[in-house]
């Protein structure tokens, strides 16, 4: 089973309810379950790929703090993710003013997946894991 670093709700921090909803309503039936299914795959997947960077780097898995919560770093960074990932399920069909197709959230997803990369290289630490 996955480990779980976000929820919806933080998902919806960052990018706001009403933008992952209609990402994670790929058929956009606005059926509520399958919405939810949609976004509770886009956690767990996430939640895989911190796993495989935390046994890579020889790190508990689930990755937590001393308290035993998801540290701050690890739950902002998993739902930045999470939302990137929902976000391109819809195809990235946003277009700027010259009709070039662009990817409204490439620099989050760039940044995400460059700490992925620092963190599985030991250049960089999470803050807070035990």
């Amino acid at each position: 089973m996955s480990s779980t670093y976000c929820t919806r709700s933080d998902i919806e921090t960052v990018f706001g309810t009403d933008n992952v909803s209609q990402w994670g309503d790929l058929n956009n039936t606005g059926v509520g379950a399958t919405i939810l299914a949609r976004i509770t795959w886009a956690i767990g997947h996430i939640g895989d790929d911190f796993d495989s960077i935390a046994a890579i780097r020889h790190l508990r898995i689930p990755i937590q703090d001393q308290d035993g919560s998801t540290p701050t770093f690890v739950r902002d960074l998993a739902a930045m993710a999470a939302g990137v990932l929902l976000y391109e399920g819809r195809g990235v069909e946003d277009v700027d003013r010259e009709g070039n197709f662009i990817h409204r959230l490439a620099p989050i997803r760039d940044r995400v997946y460059r700490t992925f990369e620092q963190i599985r290289r030991g250049e960089r630490e999470i803050p807070g894991a035990v």
